[in-house]
């Protein structure tokens, strides 16, 4: 067939080819480009979930450990007693409230996949002290709800209980860490991505 054709013919021909190689090359490109950064932004989002639930966990959990401290406040004769014109109930039940909520949000939490093992190791290490932390936190709740303001009696939450959930709250914030920094990763991958490939439909 090509050899029946003049060579400007021919010519044109291979040209019409050659263009619509290119055409064809990037229009896949630009439809890869697309597919995987879309991908990508949807892994930077999914990353970004447990980071909102890490961030609800710790809200939570420093929320139970301000309505205790505040509930001590209503002791008869605290210097700062005068400043509570509401029943010592309201802080002991916001305390349950925040309780609740931190372990709803901490097994929303524990059901998005982790991907590095120092995330899984900070998981693991507060999913099992969380218990610790529910009982020290309902100790003091009961014994406060019992009129006991003693020293002794409030000890657990006093100091244990102090040192227990800073330790807990700088476990989540190194694993918020951590997923932040993966969703970084990722999103300085898809931009690699793209102007990799944007340099190369351009060379065509």
């Amino acid at each position: 067939f090509l050899s029946r054709l003049k060579v400007g013919r021919r010519l044109f021909l291979l040209q019409a080819l050659m263009l619509a190689f290119i055409v064809f090359t990037g229009i896949s490109g630009l439809i890869g480009m697309a597919s995987t950064l879309s991908s990508l932004e949807r892994m930077q989002r999914e990353l970004m979930v447990p980071v909102e639930r890490l961030g609800a966990v710790r809200t939570a959990l420093q929320g139970v450990n301000l309505e205790l401290l505040r509930a001590l406040q209503h002791e008869p004769g605290h210097e700062l007693s005068s400043l509570h014109d509401h029943p010592l109930s309201r802080h002991l039940d916001n305390a349950q409230k925040h309780l609740q909520n931190m372990q709803e949000e901490w097994s929303a939490f524990r059901g998005v996949g982790l991907a590095g093992d120092e995330q899984q190791r900070l998981s693991a290490a507060f999913d099992a002290d969380l218990p610790r932390v529910a009982a020290v936190a309902n100790a003091a709740i009961a014994t406060l709800r019992g009129g006991d303001y003693s020293s002794a009696s409030l000890r657990p939450f006093i100091v244990e209980g102090q040192a227990l959930m800073m330790a807990r709250a700088g476990e989540l914030d190194q694993l918020a860490e951590l997923q932040i920094a993966e969703g970084d990763r990722m999103a300085a991958a898809a931009n690699a991505y793209y102007r990799a490939e944007r340099w190369r439909l351009l060379a065509l």
